[in-house]
């Protein structure tokens, strides 16, 4: 670990006399109890690291900017209440503040002037935050800019090329600071990252890097994006300390001069949640652009019989349920062939699919 790592974390007990003097000790019963601080109740802990995940193109970002705009702003906002403004920060890895987080803010009717973004101070050169080294400067920004948040989109952009995130120790060199600098302010790290293909196992563990990532926030929530044809997104609470069973929510994604906003949020009945079915399945997905792109060539020069379709759906290892998907998406419709028995049916894709 590096000597600034060090410098973030807690004091470390060595053998020597100057180091133990150091250390006070306490008992449990003088130590404050203290009830959790709510970024959004039931969701985000503010006085803890949370996480945010899903693939590319679920709506990490919009979600965010709704966040944003809702704590800027004082607002209230799906589960949290009106409050007084409040200030913060975003760190933006991949995504440009002028031309893509702005134009989000704007839409989600965010208090611009509320919303940080790091400059230098010297126009020649750019501002990178580098996680662990960067936490003084961290809790410096939020003294001097009284933050209620930081943004951290996405913590791989953030994290310093020493640590590696796959591994327990380089992981936990990077995230157990912003745990402790969360404890120490009441102001809410918030990471974004993307799921591993591999989703197997508990959800709170899907995200990419080491499983201590996840281990050591204390709000984890999941995107999911359940269906390409349409717009609907699906909010879970994978992991919460203090609200172990909130129900998923659900909302739309909408557009006004390309620029997405989230619209018609409300919580799923514990009963209609289907999260099974919701989960986000990459390796499916890719089948299913095969079957459409295999449905698209047979079709293309007319109608075909839907068992010579299936026929050739097995040979390419496309199952019926994901072809039926994929018909669906594509708007191919069945039609019966002949009157009398046996009669036959077929598939035809739509005018404008021709």
């Amino acid at each position: 670990m590096s000597s600034e790592a060090t410098k973030v974390r807690l004091v470390r007990v060595e053998e020597t006399t100057d180091d133990a003097e150091r250390i006070a000790y306490e008992t449990a019963e003088r130590v404050k109890a203290q009830k959790p601080q709510w970024l959004l109740p039931g969701r985000i802990i503010a006085n803890g690291l949370a996480i945010l995940e899903g693939d590319q193109g679920a709506g990490k970002s919009t979600l965010l900017s709704g966040l944003v705009a809702a704590i800027t702003s004082g607002r209230k906002w799906w589960s949290r209440p009106r409050q007084k403004p409040q200030n913060v920060l975003w760190l933006a890895g991949e995504e440009d503040p002028g031309s893509a987080i702005k134009p989000r803010l704007a839409a989600a009717k965010a208090d611009l002037s509320r919303v940080f973004f790091p400059q230098s101070i010297d126009p020649t050169r750019s501002v990178r935050f580098s996680l662990p080294g960067s936490v003084p400067a961290l809790r410096d920004a939020i003294k001097r800019l009284e933050l209620a948040l930081i943004v951290i989109d996405p913590l791989v952009c953030y994290a310093d090329g020493h640590c590696d995130l796959n591994s327990e120790l380089g992981a936990r060199a990077v995230v157990d600071p912003l745990n402790q600098l969360a404890l120490a302010t009441g102001c809410c790290p918030l990471m974004t990252r993307h799921l591993r293909k591999d989703r197997t196992g508990p959800r709170h563990l899907h995200g990419l890097g080491s499983m201590g990532i996840g281990a050591a926030a204390r709000s984890i929530i999941v995107l999911d994006y359940p269906d390409l044809r349409t717009e609907r997104r699906v909010c879970r609470v994978v992991k919460c300390s203090f609200s172990p069973n909130t129900l998923a929510t659900e909302f739309t994604l909408a557009y006004e001069a390309g620029v997405p906003t989230m619209t018609g949020i409300r919580e799923i009945p514990r009963d209609d949640d289907q999260e099974t079915g919701d989960l986000a399945d990459p390796g499916e997905r890719d089948v299913r652009a095969d079957a459409r792109l295999l449905l698209r060539r047979l079709l293309s020069d007319g109608p075909v019989m839907t068992v010579a379709i299936y026929d050739e759906a097995e040979k390419a290892g496309i199952g019926q349920r994901t072809l039926r998907t994929a018909k669906a998406e594509l708007g191919i419709t069945s039609r019966r062939v002949g009157a009398s028995t046996p009669a036959h049916w077929e598939w035809v894709l739509p005018k404008e699919g021709k």
